[in-house]
């Protein structure tokens, strides 16, 4: 199987289509244009090339940045199962865990207004 069969999709999706093949000769060559595209178009993800075989990732900060978040998000998402998993349906409720913890709404609101919510 070739590395076109294997890296297919849109660039929009995590997937990488043959039209974002760079050989690294042109990379070496067009690096100030290749890096602009990155940055100016939709354009965020580029595969380098060397001997027909994938050698390296060049992406947009945005890109990386995006990639990051999505990574961290999974992440969280990992442990919240993990944490449900272990719980053997015992869990509590959110009013529970306020009273254990002695918080209060009133608490919660105040901490809510310095903290920076995505």
């Amino acid at each position: 199987m070739t590395s076109a069969q294997v890296i297919k999709g849109s660039t929009r999706r995590g997937r990488i289509f043959q039209d974002d093949f760079i050989p690294i000769s042109d990379l070496q060559r067009h690096a100030p244009k290749v890096i602009d595209n990155l940055c100016k178009t939709t354009e965020d993800i580029k595969l380098i090339m060397k001997n027909n075989t994938p050698q390296a990732v060049i992406m947009s900060v945005s890109a990386y940045n995006e990639m990051l978040d999505d990574i961290d998000e999974l992440k969280l998402a990992i442990l919240a199962c993990k944490r449900l998993d272990e719980s053997n349906g015992k869990t509590i409720s959110h009013k529970e865990v306020m009273k254990r913890l002695d918080i209060s709404e009133e608490d919660l609101n105040a901490i809510a207004e310095e903290v920076e919510l995505d």
